[in-house]
């Protein structure tokens, strides 16, 4: 009985740990994250948040959650406002995020192979060559041999940067790369094609290169600038809650925040803010308006 006990015990605290670091380490991890990215931000370093301002924050989030000031300090040196109803990232990410989505239905959406077939209404990036759990296909989902695939792509290639990337696993540009071999020699390009296939080895995709609009390229023409929504659905409605325009930096040929991307809110007129910021740096771009200048 004392056994069982001691079992009993030892059972509960286990569970007790588990539930309390799943629920307690996300939050922690971005708190670290995020105080660490921002004590090297000059302009927060000399902002300070009045008395008044953080006893209406803490009352306002008092029934809710503990919160991290530094969240609020960050956002009102950035964009001059003083709002307590901003919400942590932190407290985005690990309890509303996650109250709103079905997480555990994602994985059925990440395979870009299959956007064609999901998304076939909306413009997408053409696909020249499927690879899906090691087999080969064509754009129409129609098997092909590996020989066929390297000779369709070598051709291709010869007159026409191609994108290529994993399907699988792919966010925040991990591993994507422009193939631009053009006028290179048939059999050198056939060498480095295979090679490439060869290290990605499964589950991967060749599309061809967009060319974005010249307003959106001015900002900056290496990379893919996109814009980026939060959306929310509530009684039937769609309601926009978040509205940004995010473009690489510093030569990069992909918008992610790991290659040092610049983000720029915008309202619902399409007007920008007159601020921008570096996801790692958080450093302030005031100059950011020169690029539209037209």
């Amino acid at each position: 009985m004392f056994k069982e006990k001691i079992l009993t015990t030892l059972n509960d605290r286990y569970y007790f740990l588990k539930n309390y670091l799943s629920d307690n380490l996300p939050r922690i991890f971005y708190r670290t994250a995020f105080n660490k990215k921002i004590s090297r931000a000059e302009y927060i370093q000399h902002y300070e948040l009045s008395s008044e301002y953080i006893d209406e924050i803490v009352d306002f989030w008092e029934p809710y959650e503990t919160i991290n000031l530094l969240w609020h300090k960050a956002f009102s040196a950035i964009s001059g406002i003083q709002d307590p109803r901003y919400i942590p990232e932190d407290i985005f990410y690990k309890n509303i995020e996650p109250t709103l989505n079905r997480y555990d239905l994602a994985p059925a959406y990440v395979d870009k192979n299959m956007t064609d077939k999901l998304f076939y209404a909306f413009k997408r990036p053409q696909t020249l060559l499927r690879n899906m759990n090691g087999l080969y296909y064509n754009a129409d989902y129609q098997p092909i041999h590996l020989e066929e695939a390297l000779d369709f792509i070598k051709s291709y290639v010869q007159e026409h940067k191609v994108i290529l990337k994993p399907s699988i696993d792919s966010g925040a540009g991990k591993n994507v790369k422009i193939l631009d071999f053009r006028g290179r020699n048939p059999s050198v390009i056939l060498k480095k094609v295979t090679k490439l296939f060869k290290d990605y080895d499964q589950d991967f995709i060749v599309q061809i290169f967009l060319y974005q609009h010249d307003s959106f390229s001015q900002m900056h023409e290496e990379s893919l600038n996109t814009i980026r929504l939060i959306s929310l659905r509530l009684n039937g409605k769609i309601h926009i809650l978040s509205r940004v325009v995010r473009m690489g930096n510093n030569g990069s040929y992909t918008d992610n925040a790991k290659s040092g991307s610049i983000t720029c809110g915008f309202d619902e007129k399409g007007y920008l803010n007159p601020y921008a910021v570096n996801h790692w740096n958080y450093e302030i771009y005031k100059k950011l308006y020169d690029c539209f200048a037209i």
